[in-house]
């Protein structure tokens, strides 16, 4: 997170720009080889400060689900003299013109890595219920991968992501992890059968005991100041891009 926040930029490998997706997202190259994805524009649909959020969402619950996130301001000149072809730099005035701020960025600087896969969505809803209940007992005979899947699903029913299919990534040590998560709601919108619940690998979702009592020791019974959202609140409000919370 500190090198997020503070190491030097020395490239910019990609302008997403508006015509396709990542919404005026940068690729940056960091100093000692580290790579970033900088989001400084939010849509109707895409509100980066989610990303932030979710991060510290995972980093409070101890889940490790999705990549460390920092907010950080980047003068439009670092970025402009990196920008040294006519796309790169027609993309780059296209994106200062619809997000800088005084000649300023702001936005989540979201850590990436190279060895992620991309796996595939399964769609519960597409399966009969006693299709799906015959993985129960395949699922169960890999306990670690058990409890894998059960932090998983569990982070991806507080984050309410409005889509599946191209966030989802398994590491090179079969850890699932999700990313681009500027569509979650955090909050309560569907019931567990609804189609949009279609969480990777889930076919019977559930908690292990681990993440039950994990979300009880933040839940409804504690007192107020000690619940989920009241930590939420604290840990962001030290964040530049949720001034005013």
């Amino acid at each position: 997170l500190n090198r997020l926040s503070t190491d030097k930029i020395t490239g910019v490998e990609r302008m997403w720009g508006f015509e396709d997706t990542h919404y005026g997202a940068i690729t940056l190259n960091l100093e000692n080889g580290m790579r970033a994805m900088f989001k400084p524009c939010s849509s109707s649909s895409e509100d980066t400060s989610k990303e932030l959020i979710a991060s510290y969402l995972d980093q409070l619950l101890g889940f490790g689900q999705t990549a460390p996130v920092a907010t950080r301001i980047i003068p439009v000149s670092v970025i402009d003299k990196y920008c040294n072809t006519p796309e790169l730099r027609r993309v780059l005035n296209e994106t200062v013109n619809l997000c800088a701020e005084d000649e300023y960025f702001v936005g989540p600087m979201i850590g990436w890595w190279n060895s992620l896969i991309p796996i595939r969505t399964v769609r519960k809803y597409k399966e009969p219920v006693e299709v799906s209940l015959a993985f129960r007992s395949e699922l169960s005979e890999n306990l670690l991968t058990t409890q894998m899947q059960s932090k998983y699903h569990a982070f991806y029913m507080l984050i309410s992501i409005l889509r599946h299919g191209k966030d989802e990534f398994i590491t090179l040590d079969g850890d699932l992890v999700s990313l681009d998560l500027d569509r979650s709601r955090f909050k309560t919108v569907s019931p567990l059968t609804a189609p949009s619940i279609n969480y990777t690998w889930c076919y019977t979702c559930y908690m292990d005991e681990w993440v039950y009592d994990t979300f009880q020791a933040v839940g409804p019974s504690q007192p107020v100041d000690n619940r989920l959202g009241s930590l939420m609140k604290v840990m962001l409000s030290h964040e530049e891009i949720f001034t005013g919370l």
